[in-house]
């Protein structure tokens, strides 16, 4: 027996009935970790930038691969050990690709090879380097550029990238401040996701962002001092209350979400994992 769309319909208790349809959706990668400083540097860290964010409506027609992207990581080093600062995570839903946000600029013992800020969703910012520091690039549609900051010394790191808008660049006397977030509301309130993690000064870290996929402050004046990480993306699907939405694989079944004054209801996903994710009637 075969039911809408061409599609068999089990003809038991524990019947299936495929549906296809317009889905709304938020997703946010995984913010950058926050740039470090070492060697008692006066130059600040960069700070991260935030997840790519993509929203918007598209039309869902079989199961598909669901990832939520990891926070990238601050790094930093503990003479003579060291680990670097990360990128976050991509995030992945209905065959769209949310890029994770660039980690900040950093030195590590004195060398300046990664002193600009990383590509991606939303750039980092550049490390507060004397002989100057690019912030990365974001991605069109997804993020903005992160901050960098000019020739100069003891300078401050820049600023990383946000959903709403770019880093803000070092200057001798302050840190970048972290981009914009861009706000949503898909679960019928308004929620700012994305925000740039701010830039490093030799008296003090920058501010590291709280939202959804926000980026990690970069460090300040310190022996071997290390930023903070970014925070994970999340991923948020909103449907109509009459089908049921599961899920397989590494991601924990979310519980579905009444919007109020609609016939719709919303599935938030924040842990980072990957699985595969149905929607049927009923």
């Amino acid at each position: 027996m075969f039911g809408l769309f061409g599609y068999p319909v089990m003809s038991n208790m524990n019947q299936y009935r495929p549906w296809e349809g317009p889905i709304e959706y938020l997703i946010v990668a995984g913010g950058g970790g926050g740039g470090f400083t070492a060697n008692n540097s006066y130059e600040g860290g960069g700070g991260g930038g935030a997840g790519g964010m993509l929203t918007g409506t598209t039309t869902y027609t079989a199961p598909f691969t669901l990832t939520v992207g990891d926070k990238g990581l601050a790094g930093g080093q503990s003479h003579p050990s060291r680990s670097d600062a990360t990128d976050g995570g991509n995030s992945v839903a209905l065959g769209l690709t949310a890029i994770g946000g660039g980690h900040g600029g950093y030195s590590a013992a004195g060398e300046t090879s990664n002193k600009h800020g990383s590509p991606g969703g939303s750039g980092g910012g550049g490390f507060g380097y004397a002989g100057s520091a690019n912030g990365g690039a974001g991605t069109s549609g997804q993020g903005n550029n992160g901050g960098g900051c000019s020739s100069g010394q003891n300078h401050g790191g820049g600023g990383g990238g946000g959903a709403g808008g770019a880093g803000g660049a070092g200057t001798s006397t302050v840190g970048g401040g972290g981009g914009s977030g861009a706000s949503n509301s898909i679960t019928g309130s308004s929620v700012v996701y994305a925000q740039g993690g701010g830039g490093g000064r030799y008296t003090s870290g920058g501010a590291g962002s709280t939202t959804k996929g926000g980026g990690g402050g970069g460090s300040g004046k310190g022996a071997y001092t290390g930023g903070s990480d970014g925070q994970d993306g999340i991923v948020i699907l909103r449907l109509s209350n009459q089908l049921s939405l599961t899920v397989t694989g590494g991601l924990s079944q979310p519980t579905a979400q009444p919007i109020s004054g609609t016939d719709e209801v919303y599935y938030s996903f924040e842990t980072p994992g990957t699985g595969t994710v149905t929607v049927e009637y009923g």
